[in-house]
């Protein structure tokens, strides 16, 4: 693992390093989850830094690692698409490595051909992270977390080098990271949890709010306390007037449907069939949607969206998710930050 760079001053240059290291074994079956793991990690690490100017190399670069590898690597496909989905880039490497991350998402690794000692130390990692407790966590704390247990510590160096982390993160799927400095331990997980213990009508907004309210030390997200407190001043006035409660309800679940249908831009009717399951999932509430909003810099309208929403509203087409991002940073500007 140590023979691939660590570092790249150039795109180009990494690029000529994931060809000769990947390239060999992009027509074939041959297993490689370690070297795809340590390459996704570079390559995060560089799309990270925020210097990249030309999406045709980075989509080059992307098209390098085959679907079994972003089945794998999740992490991988969603820091892609970060980078490249406010590109606005229509060639046919651009859809053809989309169309390749949305069918890895449907995709599972059989047991065969499963690296199992590298999932084993991903889970390991998994497991020390998580045991801190908090929500996000600078690299240099994960190895000193591991510092407790130098067995399993200089196992991870002897076997994966000297970039045994960031190939470890790269292979997470409960971890959040990007190629950052700093590790994100997403809400994601414990809703995932929390859906198992409530009954099957509790929708993805009370299972969110659910969540977060059980982490007293988690961030608090300026717009999900202003969604929860929307939700309860609404739920206050229905309960002092029964009598107006249904046409309440009918009246903010028709500007749900309103505001999906004005997100559709194109004009062709294409997130109509999301409609149900979003007035089902928001509970009839434009003001809900803002539960799945991030409060952050970034500038891509995708990243800003919660990874959980696509999975709620059963949105998979990566045209549809972004369509959607937009109007949901659009409301959220409108709604928040220029009311």
């Amino acid at each position: 693992m140590d023979s691939v760079p660590v570092e790249h001053e150039e795109l180009q240059d990494l690029l000529k390093t994931l060809e000769h290291f990947l390239g060999p074994f992009a027509s074939t079956e041959i297993l490689i989850p370690r070297l795809e793991a340590a390459c996704a990690g570079r390559l995060m690490k560089w799309l990270a830094k925020g210097q990249s100017s030309n999406p045709h190399k980075v989509i080059k670069a992307g098209l390098l690692f085959r679907t079994a590898a972003f089945t794998a690597m999740p992490s991988l496909a969603w820091t892609l698409r970060m980078c490249l989905t406010s590109q606005a880039d229509e060639t046919a490497e651009f859809k053809t490595l989309f169309d390749r991350m949305d069918e890895s998402s449907r995709k599972v690794i059989e047991i065969s051909r499963r690296d199992q000692c590298l999932d084993k130390w991903t889970e390991k990692l998994e497991e020390a992270v998580l045991a801190c407790g908090m929500p996000e966590m600078h690299l240099d704390k994960v190895e000193m977390s591991l510092a407790t247990r130098s067995e399993l510590l200089k196992e991870l160096q002897d076997a994966l080098g000297q970039s045994w982390l960031s190939i470890l993160l790269a292979r997470s799927k409960r971890l959040s990271w990007t190629g950052g400095g700093t590790i994100h331990i997403p809400v994601g997980p414990e809703l995932s949890r929390s859906r198992s213990r409530h009954s099957g009508s509790s929708s993805s907004c009370e299972l969110m709010r659910d969540a977060e309210d059980a982490d007293a030390d988690a961030p608090k997200r300026k717009v999900r306390k202003m969604a929860a407190s929307a939700a309860s001043a609404t739920a206050s006035a229905s309960a002092a007037s029964p009598g107006d409660d249904a046409e309440r309800s009918a009246q903010t679940e028709e500007e749900l449907r309103e505001w999906l249908r004005a997100a559709d831009y194109t004009g062709k009717g294409i997130l109509q069939k999301y409609e149900e399951k979003l007035v089902k999932e928001m509970e009839g509430k434009k003001s809900n949607l803002l539960v799945f909003v991030y409060e952050s810099e970034e500038k891509s309208a995708l990243a800003r969206v919660d990874k959980l929403f696509w999975d709620t509203i059963a949105c998979h087409q990566t045209g549809h998710k972004l369509v959607i991002a937009k109007a949901m940073k659009k409301l959220y500007e409108e709604t928040v930050e220029n009311p």
